[in-house]
């Protein structure tokens, strides 16, 4: 049974991510992430490979400071929790005036 990745309180963000390091390089980090580290979340569509072709997709892009690369959760990966997740961002940027953009309407 799949666990959830992302848990959310009123002001922070605690996350299970891989971050992608110099020479691509990946590892497992938890992340405790109050409002004031995201410069932006975003909702953009994508294409996921599923078996030997690829379909349309969501992803939910982290912007972090202090982080090189944005943190992403697609789909594909969540799927048991993909629409919480997005509720739950959007419940959490609008509450901590946090810029939101949802480019899959």
């Amino acid at each position: 049974m799949a666990k959830p990745k992302i848990m959310f309180d009123k002001t922070e963000v605690i996350a299970n991510a891989t971050i992608v390091r110099e020479m691509n390089k990946k590892s497992q980090r938890l992340l405790r992430l109050s409002a004031d580290k995201f410069s932006q979340i975003s909702f953009v569509p994508c294409k996921e490979r599923k078996l030997f072709k690829k379909i349309d997709s969501e992803k939910i892009v982290l912007n972090l400071r202090g982080f090189a690369r944005p943190v992403e959760y697609t789909k594909k990966d969540n799927a048991a929790f993909f629409e919480s997740y997005k509720e739950s961002f959007v419940k959490f940027a609008k509450d901590n005036g946090v810029l939101l953009v949802d480019e899959t309407k």
